[in-house]
C-alpha cells in the first residue's frame, strides 16, 4: 500500500499510547513513509518488507535527523 494510500485511510495512529495525528505521507525511492505529529512532538514511520521501522522525536529535537535515520534505516533493510 502507497503512503498516499495509507494516507486516506488513516488519520490518526497510536504509539506507544499516544494518539500522533497523521499529516502526510510519501514515497521515496520506494519505501512509504509517515509524519505524524502530536502537540509539540513527532513521529516517522517507513513500511519495509521486513517490518515498519518508527521514530519519534520529542520539542527538544528537529524532526528532519529523525526522518533521515528512520528513512536510511529502512533504506539499508530494503538493500
Amino acid at each position: 500500500m502507497s503512503a498516499r494510500r495509507l494516507k486516506r485511510c488513516v488519520s490518526s495512529v497510536s504509539l506507544c499510547g499516544e494518539s500522533y495525528m497523521v499529516l502526510n505521507g510519501d514515497v521515496d525511492d520506494d519505501i512509504p513513509t509517515l509524519c505524524m505529529k502530536k502537540g509539540k512532538n513527532g513521529a516517522f514511520a517507513c513500511v519495509t518488507e521486513q517490518c515498519i521501522v518508527v521514530g519519534q522525536h520529542d520539542e527538544k529535537a528537529q524532526p528532519g535527523p529523525c526522518r533521515n535515520a528512520v528513512f536510511n534505516l529502512a533504506k539499508y533493510l530494503k538493500d
